[in-house]
């Protein structure tokens, strides 16, 4: 098939999807392939490699660009990227620059390309990309890690990474199999299915709670601004699914539900979980292995309702200043991250880009819901940037190439960003919003 039009450097809309979808596929393969390595040189390729994709997507679609205007929470990226670009040259650190370089510079450059009617194809692609990458992880999992035991990781390290990438799966495909025609409802209602099973299967809180808070959004859309009946045949699909695929992947994971609470007992017993990023997962008597260094977080491991995460919050803050650090605070393999986005960027990276990224962060909150016009997109939209933030507060998630969730956040706030992006014109189905009778509410979708 020739790629390239007879004119120089133009692509067809067709050959377009074709570049993103495998480039895409790539990205998110990247992201859990990082987490199988573990390796700081191949990491930085990694984040080479997949700005070099977006700049092609840039490249490919650059006949496609329109006039775009930014709002002001562009500058606020920019204040963010050039503070991780300055302590990375401060402390020497390559990854820190390269980090501020993606994005203040490697994103805005791929929003330039977006055109506002034609970002509905880039979801769909998305999804599709993210859903093949899916079932590849899922499929090297099952024939090479099948047992999970306690808690399923699959082939990867650790078992948050598999529950926040499968989550994600999850939010992309339960929306297309709710809005999406009949081609490939079948597709992502499966791919939805399969993904919140790997997640209930991980038993990671934050991912359970993330398909909770998105079940219950559109549950609300449905109920309060749509006519339920509508999409009831999809949702009496998708729990028929449950049914038959949930007992499946149970049982060629080998997975045991709940068998987590069975570890209470050993965990008071002057044992604690821990992970080791290399070595995979150990008891270790915390007398005996960890030392005095865990003095501070000793009482709070048996905590489940936190993980300890609250004593590494006041002991990083406690760090915190204007300048930032080159090095985490050392005591485990476990314990290299504040496990909170802006407690962690403070520390690396000074206060005012800790603030930064808090600020941009509910900046983008407060306008998803100010400019939500009670679409699909817009709830859609809304359930992404909420997950973020809920994820943020427990992980380390901000950069785009580090996790599936982060981003899909960075990708979906071009519609707030850039001002010519009205949402009411983008849906997932293709079809431009229309108003429903009577009402200030547009409807959109094929229905």
């Amino acid at each position: 098939m020739k790629l390239i039009n007879n004119s120089l450097f133009e692509f067809s809309q067709k050959q377009i999807t074709i570049i993103e979808t495998i480039g895409f596929f790539i990205i998110f393969t990247s992201i859990w392939g990082n987490h199988i390595i573990s390796n700081y040189d191949f990491t930085k390729l990694i984040y080479i490699f997949d700005s070099m994709l977006l700049c092609v997507f840039f490249f490919v679609n650059n006949k496609h660009a329109s006039k775009h205007k930014f709002t002001k929470a562009l500058f606020m990226v920019e204040f963010f990227s050039l503070s991780l670009i300055i302590m990375g040259i401060r402390f020497e650190l390559p990854g820190n620059i390269a980090q501020g370089i993606v994005i203040g510079i490697v994103f805005p450059i791929y929003y330039l390309s977006l055109k506002p009617n034609l970002f509905k194809s880039k979801i769909n692609t998305i999804i599709n990309s993210a859903s093949y990458s899916f079932y590849l992880l899922l499929i090297l999992s099952l024939v090479f890690a099948p047992n999970g035991d306690i808690r399923y990781r699959g082939i990867l390290t650790n078992t948050n990474t598999l529950a926040e990438f499968a989550s994600s799966i999850f939010l992309l495909s339960l929306y297309a199999a709710l809005v999406n025609n009949k081609k490939k409802m079948a597709f992502n209602i499966i791919t939805s299915i399969l993904s919140g099973g790997v997640v209930f299967f991980t038993q990671s809180r934050a991912a359970i709670l993330t398909i909770i808070v998105s079940c219950v959004i559109w549950g609300v859309y449905y109920l309060v601004f749509r006519k339920i009946q509508k999409i009831f045949r999809r949702i009496l699909l998708i729990f028929i699914a449950s049914i038959v695929c949930v007992p499946i992947l149970s049982f060629a994971t080998s997975t045991l539900p709940f068998a987590v609470l069975s570890m209470e007992e050993e965990l008071f017993d002057a044992h604690f979980l821990i992970y080791n990023y290399q070595y995979g997962s150990e008891y270790f008597d915390y007398n005996d292995e960890l030392g005095s260094n865990t003095d501070k977080i000793n009482n709070r491991m048996t905590d489940f309702s936190s993980s300890g995460r609250s004593d590494l919050w006041k002991l990083y803050g406690a760090e915190i200043g204007l300048d930032g650090h080159d090095k985490p605070i050392e005591f485990n393999a476990q314990f290299r991250t504040a496990h909170n986005a802006y407690v962690q960027v403070a520390y690396s990276f000074g206060f005012l880009a800790g603030l930064a990224l808090l600020l941009f962060n509910l900046y983008i909150g407060v306008i998803s819901i100010k400019k939500n016009h009670f679409t699909e997109f817009s709830f859609f939209r809304l359930i992404i940037i909420v997950n973020f933030g809920m994820y943020s507060m427990v992980e380390t998630v901000y950069f785009p190439f580090s996790q599936s969730i982060a981003l899909l956040y960075w990708i979906i706030i071009v519609s707030l960003i850039r001002s010519d992006f009205d949402e009411v014109n983008i849906s997932v189905c293709g079809n431009r919003a229309s108003r429903m009778p009577g009402t200030s509410i547009p409807e959109t979708g094929n229905r």
